[in-house]
């Protein structure tokens, strides 16, 4: 599977950053989701992913996103991503 881009992301409250794959993105009810890896070279198969949502826009416009924990909506996101990516199955 090829990831479409690659995003930095600074944890809130440090100046640590991480750094995911975007594997996907859509929008619903206009809040953007993105699909994310953290590494490039996962077997599909073993591929831990993540999926973000969209918070708000800071300040200084910068995009402020969250890791999705929230068990229904997981559910129902993680659906529409299934559906978007051919031969992806999610574990929750």
């Amino acid at each position: 599977m090829e990831k479409e881009s690659k995003l930095e992301f600074q944890i809130d409250g440090s100046d640590e950053k991480v750094e995911f794959y975007v594997m996907e993105q859509v929008r619903i009810n206009n809040t953007n989701y993105l699909l994310v890896t953290e590494d490039e070279d996962d077997d599909e198969a073993d591929l831990e992913a993540y999926i973000l949502k969209e918070k708000e826009v800071g300040e200084d416009e910068d995009i402020i996103y969250e890791i999705l924990e929230n068990e229904e909506e997981l559910t129902f996101v993680s659906k529409i991503f299934e559906a978007k990516i051919e031969d992806f199955d999610f574990e929750i």
